[in-house]
């Protein structure tokens, strides 16, 4: 059963900024090869290893069933190497590639606590679990997104009709720039016709609604929802933590933390940067307690 009582802080080991936020170690790509094949450490679809494994113990306990909707690369998956049993969901093709490639590389008794399913989640929810942590997706963030990928793979050194498992290679051992790799996990992330992603911003929250009640049907009683969400840049800052606020209330879940952390900028990020963009610099960890 999850942790009932948060009244500990959360990650104490870890010195904070001024203004509060948490320091977590930034660079987290020589821990992450350990568990993870090398073109994941390059991939924007990610969350921080050293985060992710305060949060799975902040939250949870040994045989605890950890979910996370929106699995990314698997980080979460790292919850299997404390007891937990942690199940991933997943709609792109080579997200699904690299999380199977990691627990082919796992231990048959870790392997077996860890369960990656392909599909929507809003067709897949409700599981029964003790926990979710994830990262949301953003609205519109890849509407219109196309990229011509035998340019990349040019710039790559690499020949026509390379692969995505093959330009992310060669992202993860530096050899497309910084503009390069955004736009070619921009592109990925887009692949699936029912990415969240692609819808603009009224029918994304309409979309996430759904997923945060299926999220609150899943959950047993007393546990616990984290979101880990970031703010971006357009003509000014948009506050994606606003609709995320109001949404995940209107579900039945109670805010029991909001903390942020002093986070590293990504290959989107730095793409945006290169085009005169401005830069977040700061990630919110918000946890919801399932009533």
């Amino acid at each position: 059963m999850a942790k009932i009582d948060l009244g500990e802080t959360f990650a104490p080991q870890y010195q904070r900024t001024v203004a509060g936020w948490i320091q977590f170690p930034q660079h987290d790509s020589t821990e992450r090869k350990k568990f993870f094949p090398e073109e994941v450490s390059s991939h924007s679809s990610k969350n921080n290893v050293y985060m992710v494994r305060e949060l799975i113990d902040y939250l949870t306990e040994p045989r605890d069933v950890i979910l996370d909707p929106f699995g990314g690369t698997g980080t979460m998956l790292l919850g299997a190497w404390t007891g937990r049993r942690v199940m991933a969901l997943e709609l792109e093709d080579i997200n699904i590639e690299y999380m199977n490639t990691a627990r082919a590389m796992w231990p048959p008794e870790i392997r077996a606590l860890t369960t990656v399913a392909q599909g929507d989640c809003r067709t897949l929810l409700p599981v029964v679990c003790d926990c979710v942590i994830t990262s949301p997706p953003y609205a519109a963030v890849l509407k219109g997104t196309s990229y011509n990928r035998d340019r990349v793979a040019q710039r790559a050194g690499l020949e026509a009709g390379a692969t995505k498992t093959e330009l992310a290679r060669a992202g993860a051992v530096g050899t497309t720039g910084a503009t390069d790799r955004g736009e070619f996990y921009k592109a990925q992330y887009a692949e699936h016709p029912k990415n969240l992603g692609r819808l603009s911003s009224f029918f994304f929250r309409a979309e996430m609604q759904k997923v945060y009640r299926l999220l609150f049907e899943s959950i047993k009683p007393g546990g616990y929802l984290a979101l880990i969400t970031r703010d971006f840049h357009q003509k000014e800052r948009v506050y994606l933590t606003n609709d995320v606020l109001k949404d995940a209330a209107r579900a039945g879940f109670e805010l029991s933390q909001w903390l942020k952390w002093e986070c590293p900028q990504s290959a989107f990020v730095n793409a945006s940067k290169l085009k005169g963009g401005r830069a977040i610099e700061d990630e919110d960890i918000m946890i919801w307690k399932r009533v």
